[in-house]
């Protein structure tokens, strides 16, 4: 039962490392490796690999030779306290580097943290169907330059919509909003053969979809 336990359990960073490194020593002190045995060199090099990079400063460890009979390798590790407190204290942490020395901090991480969508802008830009910047079917600067405006006016829009939608607490991608408002759709009902005279009207829209035409006011966009 209990080793079943132990292969459900999802262990963290930490206890994997330090069942692996228990399992590591006792391979390199009964000497359990295939070809040439365990030297000083090679058990130091297998830890040090083992231990990931980020958490080689937090370990401490030491390879000796057994004093007396049949030699062998004794192998001691530990953790270092003080310096995994601060490891801890790093984490979630990002040094930033700038030259805007007015900027409050708060303005500048929260800057930093916007990046994310300038970067989801160009990759939507370049090859998604949302707002296609490409294929550009016309030739000359002026118009290629027209282009291009449209479409970063797109990306604009979707960014405002998206911005009255979460002050209203809705949070979409801009992905998730633009299927969204696809599946908002109007009809016009005509009277008979007459075509001047008609009804607009909005088809059925599910739950997300309606919430988003509620929260933008569409309907009063839409004259009968």
């Amino acid at each position: 039962m209990e080793e079943e336990d132990s292969k459900k359990r999802k262990w963290t960073p930490k206890e994997k490392l330090l069942v692996d490194l228990a399992d590591l020593r006792v391979r390199i002190q009964n000497n359990k490796r295939r070809g040439r045995p365990w030297s000083q060199t090679r058990a130091v090099r297998a830890i040090v690999d083992l231990i990931p990079m980020h958490m080689r400063s937090v370990f401490e460890y030491e390879v000796n030779k057994k004093v007396g009979r049949g030699g062998g390798l004794l192998v001691e590790y530990s953790i270092n306290k003080n310096k995994e407190t601060l490891k801890y204290l790093s984490f979630g942490k990002i040094v930033q580097f700038t030259d805007l020395h007015d900027w409050p901090s708060k303005e500048i991480s929260k800057a930093y943290c916007s990046k994310y969508q300038v970067e989801d802008d160009f990759r939507w830009l370049k090859d998604k169907l949302l707002v296609p910047l490409k294929p550009v079917h016309v030739r000359t600067d002026q118009h290629i330059r027209a282009h291009v405006f449209i479409c970063v006016m797109g990306l604009l829009f979707y960014r405002f919509v998206q911005w009255k939608l979460r002050r209203e607490g809705l949070v979409f991608s801009t992905a998730r909003l633009a299927e969204s408002l696809d599946r908002i759709r109007i009809g016009f009902l005509m009277d008979g053969n007459r075509r001047k005279s008609g009804t607009i009207v909005v088809e059925k829209m599910d739950k997300e979809a309606a919430q988003v035409f509620s929260l933008l006011r569409l309907s009063e966009f839409i004259k009968a």
